[in-house]
């Protein structure tokens, strides 16, 4: 697809003719062509579909994310404090070194997502699905109860 030199966006001409094929939404650009750091704090981004998305080391502080799609999505180290995470589905998805300090992840599914050094002081784990299937008590903040 084209030099990306120094634009982190890539391709201007790439660009145009991937947005072309999305007529409906003439703003759209491929994840694979997002800055590495990527800023959304406050976002709302419920129900939105973002499996496969990398997102690793992004800001998310505070988004919403209430019963999104993020199976097999990459969030190392992305910074998901105080999100909504409520019935996200959140299946294979990689969270390795994120921190979801406070974060409502209420009824969501972890199944099968990595969630090595994740910090989850405060975070509400009611009725998630843990990763190894198991169904968390509905009184879990912090852990899986």
């Amino acid at each position: 697809a084209g030099n990306r030199g120094s634009n982190p966006l890539g391709d201007a001409k790439e660009n145009q003719r991937v947005a072309s094929s999305h007529a409906c939404n003439p703003f759209f650009l491929p994840y694979s062509q997002l800055p590495s750091i990527v800023g959304l704090w406050f976002a709302d981004l419920r129900m939105a579909s973002l499996n496969r998305a990398t997102l690793a080391g992004a800001s998310l502080r505070e988004a919403n994310l209430g019963e999104a799609w993020l199976i097999s999505a990459v969030l190392n180290n992305a910074d998901l404090r105080q999100a909504g995470l409520y019935l996200a589905m959140l299946r294979q998805a990689t969270l390795s070194g994120a921190d979801l300090g406070d974060a409502d992840l209420c009824g969501a599914d972890l199944r099968d997502a990595n969630l090595d050094n994740v910090n989850l002081r405060g975070a509400n784990l009611s009725e998630t699905i843990w990763t190894d299937g198991r169904g968390c008590a509905l009184d879990s903040v912090g852990s899986c109860g």
